[in-house]
């Protein structure tokens, strides 16, 4: 059979476009990967989600006197993931606290610790806050009432809260330091199947 100077054109081009739509699918999931973050895992089927409670208890020192020291201290750190007081807002003596969680994530896999456990149900997505928070103050220990708990609205993680006394009438003037210990943290991982 004799290519003609036409044929050889055709196979050429024909060969170059199967390369650049593999170029271009394999890139795409990158791109999404790259703007989604840990979202990209999220949503996606392609992904095994896995879920492990943390069993250990997390203590971090609050002055409640000074509130803008607080921000960013750390609450919970590995080589994947960390957590850090993200605000603390107080009205009226009603101290709210926000922890943000930051996670990391690559094309196999996304891995976040946080207070909340990111789920994909039938319904859709669930975000519920399994963590628990305890505040010790003035030689008592409160639980903390749940605040806020986001979604998956950073690419790289989340953000929850508590209330750290359960009424504001239990904050004392001139007493401003509170041990805050947070428990039942979750590692949610997703990997690539």
């Amino acid at each position: 059979m004799k290519f003609t100077l036409g044929n050889r054109i055709c196979i050429v081009l024909g060969i170059l476009s199967i390369i650049i739509l593999l170029i271009f699918r394999i890139s795409i999931r990158y791109i999404v990967l790259w703007s989604d973050g840990l979202r990209f895992h999220y949503g996606n089927d392609s992904y095994l989600y896995n879920s492990e409670t943390l069993n250990d208890e997390y203590r971090i020192d609050i002055n409640l006197g000074n509130i803008s020291e607080n921000i960013g201290k750390v609450l919970f750190e590995d080589e994947d993931c960390k957590i850090v007081v993200s605000n603390i807002t107080n009205n009226d003596n009603f101290f709210e606290i926000l922890f943000r969680s930051y996670g990391s994530y690559s094309i196999d896999r996304g891995v976040l610790v946080s207070g909340i456990k990111h789920i994909k149900t039938e319904k859709g997505y669930s975000s519920d806050l399994v963590a628990k928070a305890y505040s010790e103050y003035y030689g008592k220990v409160y639980e903390a009432d749940v605040s806020t708990v986001t979604n998956m609205n950073y690419k790289d993680g989340d953000e929850f809260g508590f209330y750290i006394f359960p009424y504001k009438e239990n904050f004392k003037e001139g007493y401003y330091n509170v041990t805050l210990s947070v428990e039942n943290l979750c590692k949610n991982e997703w990997l690539r199947k």
